[in-house]
């Protein structure tokens, strides 16, 4: 998203900049310093009107460019809101059960109760175990 919200501003530069250099070609707008800048480069000399086309050409596709791109900011936006607020609601609703339980006990019995099988410490020694011919193999599962 950062990198999103850096390419909005920096194409917005970029057009802003076309769009104002497309306008003080057309209305010439500086005049002394306009003829310093046509001697330097005498391509604008006769083809003064291509090049505030490709000016306001720029301008208008970094408007369209910055739409898109915004666009596509919101959705992700979006996305990672209703991601999150997902998420806080199934924390919300285990917190919620928890907070009726009374003591440790109970949360242990909810607790054991939402683990089902996975609470039992010797589920994976009954289909695999290191220590299979171990006397320990008890207190290694357990630990």
């Amino acid at each position: 998203m950062h990198r999103s919200k850096n390419q909005i501003k920096n194409i917005g530069r970029f057009s802003m900049g076309c769009l104002v250099m497309a306008i003080i070609l057309e209305f010439h707008l500086f005049g002394r310093v306009e003829s310093c800048f046509v001697s330097y480069f005498s391509f604008l000399h006769g083809h003064r009107a291509f090049c505030v086309n490709f000016l306001i050409g720029c301008a208008c596709s970094g408007g369209v460019l910055i739409l898109s791109e915004y666009i596509e900011y919101i959705r992700i936006e979006r996305k990672l809101v209703y991601e999150i607020d997902t998420k806080l609601r199934s924390a919300y609703s285990v917190l919620k059960n928890i907070d009726k339980k009374e003591s440790l006990i109970e949360i242990r019995e909810y607790r054991d109760e939402m683990l089902g099988e996975y609470k039992k410490p010797f589920v994976l020694v009954e289909y695999y175990s290191p220590f299979k011919g171990d006397k320990r193999q008890k207190e290694i599962s357990e630990k």
